[in-house]
């Protein structure tokens, strides 16, 4: 795991200030403190700073060269089948990491690596002979990679921070904005808040040669036909799991995980411990403090019943305000939770316990088919907790009001499937999963933390997609596959645990603890979110919560302006240190 921030010309010579490591390397240190190195050659300059997992010498080193010398790579993630498919090409290497692995499969299939490479990862190659550019994504986004174009110059990179300082700063996309204040949609396609800085969607890849850029998919996925014999279909998908976990926990550094109490929770610790041997391996879990909805407990039985080493993280009210302003600044996009703030606490503390990789269970609801709404018709016209957006509308100025649309969709490339399997399609490439990967991406590469997704990998989504509607979803219980699946490893009060929505105390302590922060905030000024919502109304909706609490059902009204205006702040004075600012 790393970080890169590479510069590429269209013409023969690159500005100078690219060439140099300062200050790119400092913008992505954090992502990779055990390491740092450029490259650069007429036209091109690769600035990477390495997080040292597999092969921690010199041999995994990057910016990396082919064995044939003709291309260079800069790579952020694991590949999760890089042994096996160095056994398959026969590859012959320098070292043991899956970086080298990975250069050296570019070099024989080229784009085609995407399709046989497992895992997470965002990378770029440049050809020092037709001088082009290509980088990929993961199929899922887990790995960011943002481009920008300015002046005959393509810039791509880990984080959006480098290219604003590139750019001398950006326009805030208004629209996007908008879309957050409604809906919290942000993330998905490849949009940011920022006008001039773009995203590589998920599964797609970019291709720059003489000023010339395209981006297309580079994988077609299919949903495949399971046999009738579900029993054996259950069996079959186990083994996947086990393999799959096996190959996520390879590394030559510690391996811990993130769990809470639930029942993704509980199936990835079963397979964690079926490769741990006689190993306690580490396992951390978010809490709050005074909250009687804290996991803490469910997460702590689940620990002991594993035998593993419980470690829970508290997060305190009293932290929130610092801790909002500096992970609204590391995250690059504004949050839409407390929990966001626990979980840069949790991987902090992981960190300062010698942990460099965490496993965690993100997916599991949207390819298994977890979500309660699913049971509902789809009318994508409320949130994920049937609560609806009506006040988000309202709160905007008029100009912003608009009825309230469907959220975007997934892109339709090559898929098919019922209208259960459309729909956890979209949740998969839709803004729900995508701004929760961004979270995790950003939270645990600022502590210097990998952290793995198994649930994630393309061998164990397909294959739950590609299940019959009434294999996933059988007489209302959700996830019925997977959970008759679990029921031969795991006890029934466990497999049959029915799914109970994590919970934070933000609308608690908005009413309590944090009421004078957020009433401060919104009477400080000049307000950053004043040009898009009705602010004087804001204070007042927020004020009727207060004293009538049971009327609300949704506080996004007040929690996504309050979190932007956080972002913004925060944000702005980041890089004001850089003497670049994001224009209003």
């Amino acid at each position: 795991m790393c970080g890169f921030v590479t510069f590429f010309s269209s013409e023969s010579a690159l500005d100078p200030r690219f060439q140099t490591p300062v200050p790119w390397i400092g913008l992505i240190r954090h992502r990779g403190p055990d390491g740092q190195r450029s490259y650069t050659e007429e036209g091109a300059a690769m600035h990477f700073t390495r997080l040292s997992i597999i092969d921690l010498s010199d041999d995994g080193m990057q910016p990396m060269h082919s064995s044939c010398g003709r291309y260079v790579m800069t790579f952020n993630g694991e590949i999760a089948n890089f042994k096996d498919l160095a056994a398959q090409y026969n590859l012959s290497l320098k070292g043991r990491s899956d970086s080298e692995v990975l250069l050296e499969l570019y070099r024989i299939l080229g784009l085609r690596v995407g399709r046989v490479i497992r895992g997470m990862f965002s990378f770029v190659v440049f050809d020092r002979i037709t001088k082009t550019v290509v980088g990929l994504r993961d199929p899922f986004g887990i790995k960011p990679l943002y481009y920008a174009v300015n002046d005959g110059n393509l810039i791509l990179s880990s984080e959006i921070k480098p290219i604003l300082v590139a750019l001398g700063g950006s326009e805030i996309d208004e629209d996007q904005v908008v879309r957050f204040l409604r809906r919290g949609e942000i993330d998905d396609g490849d949009r940011t808040l920022f006008a001039r800085v773009k995203q590589v969607p998920p599964g797609h890849g970019i291709a720059w040669r003489e000023g010339r850029l395209s981006i297309q998919r580079y994988r077609e996925d299919r949903l495949s036909c399971p046999t009738l014999d579900e029993e054996a279909e259950r069996d079959a998908y186990y083994k996947l799991l086990l393999r799959t976990a096996k190959e996520y926990l390879y590394a030559d550094v510690p391996v811990g995980v993130s769990l809470s109490g639930g029942f993704d929770s509980s199936l990835l610790a079963h397979l964690v411990k079926a490769h741990s041997g006689s190993a306690v391996p580490r396992m951390f879990t978010r809490g709050y403090k005074d909250y009687e909805g804290n996991e803490l407990e469910a997460a702590g039985l689940v620990a002991e019943h594993f035998g593993f080493d419980f470690h829970p993280v508290v997060l305190a009210p009293e932290e929130v305000p610092s801790r909002l302003m500096t992970c609204s600044e590391q995250q690059e996009h504004p949050v839409t939770s407390i929990s966001v703030l626990a979980f840069h606490k949790l991987y902090e503390e992981a960190r300062s316990s010698g942990i460099k990789v965490l496993l965690e269970g993100h997916g599991g609801d949207e390819i298994w088919a977890g979500y309660s709404y699913y049971l509902q018709p789809d009318s994508g016209l409320c949130s994920h907790d049937g609560s609806t957006f009506k006040l988000n509308e309202e709160i905007l100025l008029d100009q912003f009001r608009s009825a309230q649309g469907r959220p975007a969709e997934a892109p339709s490339d090559g898929f098919n499937g019922s209208p259960l399997t459309r729909r956890q399609m979209d949740d998969l490439f839709g803004w729900k999963l995508q701004r929760s990967l961004r979270f995790v991406d950003r939270a645990s590469m600022r502590y210097q933390i990998e952290v793995r997704v198994p649930f994630l990998d393309t061998d164990i989504v397909y294959p739950a997609l590609s299940l019959p509607d009434n294999w996933k979803i059988r007489n209302g219980q959700l996830r019925s596959f997977v959970r008759e699946m679990a029921r031969k490893v795991l006890p029934d009060s466990v497999a049959l645990r029915p799914k109970i929505p994590i919970q934070d105390p933000q609308r608690k302590w908005l009413r309590g603890e944090l009421k004078e922060f957020v009433s401060d905030l919104l009477l400080s000024s000049p307000l950053f979110i004043e040009q898009f919502v009705d602010v004087p109304r804001l204070r007042q909706t927020y004020r009727n919560f207060l004293a009538n609490p049971d009327r609300f059902d949704n506080l996004t009204f007040l929690v996504f302006p309050v979190f932007l205006e956080a972002w913004y702040r925060a944000l702005k004075r980041s890089l004001a240190t850089q003497k670049e600012v994001p224009c209003g």
